[in-house]
């Protein structure tokens, strides 16, 4: 008997929250801008910002490769993250 090659499933990561800081000498984005920028990437599926807590909801399919992706997209945009977190659903 042969072995058939399946992909791989990708792990689901819960959503996380990331509450951000916006460093006060800076032209980062504003944060809706900021959501639209993480919304675009390949494995995000849904992106909430609230401006009052300055936190950001992220949905996405993959694992810590992919959730590093979206840090790093948060950091070049000039915030700074103050804290992630796994939303539990």
């Amino acid at each position: 008997m042969r072995l058939q090659n399946y992909p791989r499933r990708r792990k689901a990561v819960p959503d996380i929250l990331v509450w951000v800081t916006k460093p006060e000498e800076s032209d980062a984005p504003s944060l809706k801008d900021l959501g639209d920028e993480v919304g675009r990437l390949d494995h995000v599926s849904e992106v909430e910002v609230r401006t009052e807590g300055s936190v950001m909801s992220v949905s996405f399919e993959g694992d810590e490769a992919e959730q590093q992706e979206i840090e790093l997209t948060i950091r070049r945009a000039g915030y700074e993250i103050f804290k992630v977190s796994h939303r539990e659903s």
